[in-house]
């Protein structure tokens, strides 16, 4: 399965601040620690804290940690956030090709609807707190 990296790494960085809760933690440290660039982390920070599930603090002791317990913090909306104003759900087959959107008038409409409501689903029934047992 392909996802994009920004799900993945929002995901990653929500349960590694949800495994020390009381700190807060640098963008640069998460970064490190999740093998990823700082750009790209700072980004899904930012959108994470926008969308009010992080909170931060600035200072030689400042970053970020979670604003809500684990158990509040719904997948669905995690993927929202970090869609910026793209849509939640995207399949796409290891980067080839453009993405389409198929329109009610297409034959396939239905199967792609209902594939995107049963994703939508399985996401909204879960929590972060889901993730770290």
């Amino acid at each position: 399965m392909f996802v994009e990296k920004r799900y993945d790494l929002g995901l990653r960085i929500l349960l590694a601040l949800a495994k020390e809760p009381e700190r807060y933690h640098a963008a640069r440290d998460l970064a490190e620690r999740e093998k990823a660039l700082e750009f790209q982390v700072r980004r899904v920070l930012s959108a994470l804290t926008r969308a009010g599930f992080l909170s931060s603090t600035i200072g030689r002791e400042g970053g970020y940690r979670l604003a809500k317990p684990p158990e509040e913090i719904n997948l669905y909306e995690v993927f929202r956030a970090l869609s910026g104003e793209g849509p939640v759900v995207g399949l796409l087959g290891q980067g080839r090709g453009e993405p389409t959107s198929p329109g009610p008038s297409s034959p396939t409409f239905g199967f792609w609807r209902t594939l995107e409501e049963k994703f939508r689903q399985i996401l909204q029934a879960q929590s972060l707190a889901d993730l770290l047992s």
